[in-house]
């Protein structure tokens, strides 16, 4: 590993996770769009005019940042790209957190209605974010083998398992705070 780069595989498998995280993601809201509109403009960000073309581009940026990933000459401006869009919902999100409304569908994840705002979905995209500079920092030109190929497809593997159980576990505690909340008794003075 060089002073400036990082070994190949772990780039490799930065980019292939994260294009696979920003095509699902695209897919996603793309079939929803008339709900991911609604999320969109539950933020309250931005004025309404713009509510609808953004909801729209969204996943159209996410599907060039994940196919520009993929490739390794594009990989960069990709990395470039994704870490644009983490920072945009890492603001959205700080903004509202800041406002006091965590009662609002975060948009990120893949279950229906994913739940409120947390912390965690701020920790979970400043993960992102340092996975980014990961997948953009140039590669050793260390060669590689097979085994660092299946390595790859392992470790992509695993990082999906546990983004998917984050997600659950985001989606669920949301869920239990509200019932908790709805069962609390109100205490009479």
């Amino acid at each position: 590993m060089t002073a400036w780069g990082v070994d190949p595989l772990l780039g490799q498998v930065a980019r292939l996770f994260l294009a696979g995280l920003l095509l699902t993601s695209a897919i996603h809201k793309a079939r929803t769009l008339r709900a991911f509109t609604g999320i969109v403009a539950a933020y309250r960000l931005l004025p309404a005019g713009f509510i609808r073309p953004v909801s729209a581009s969204l996943p159209l940026v996410e599907m060039v940042a994940a196919a520009a990933l993929l490739v390794p000459a594009t990989g960069g401006f990709g990395a470039r790209m994704a870490a644009a869009l983490f920072l945009l919902f890492f603001a959205a999100v700080t903004i509202n957190l800041g406002r006091g409304r965590t009662t609002i569908d975060c948009g990120c994840t893949l279950a229906r209605g994913g739940g409120g705002l947390t912390v965690w979905h701020l920790v979970r995209l400043a993960l992102l974010i340092g996975m980014t500079a990961v997948a953009g920092m140039a590669n050793d030109d260390r060669l590689q083998s097979l085994f660092d190929y299946v390595n790859a497809v392992a470790a992509v593997t695993s990082l999906a398992i546990l983004y998917l159980a984050a997600d659950a576990l985001l989606a669920n505690h949301a869920r239990m705070r509200t019932r908790h909340n709805e069962k609390e008794p109100v205490a009479h003075a």
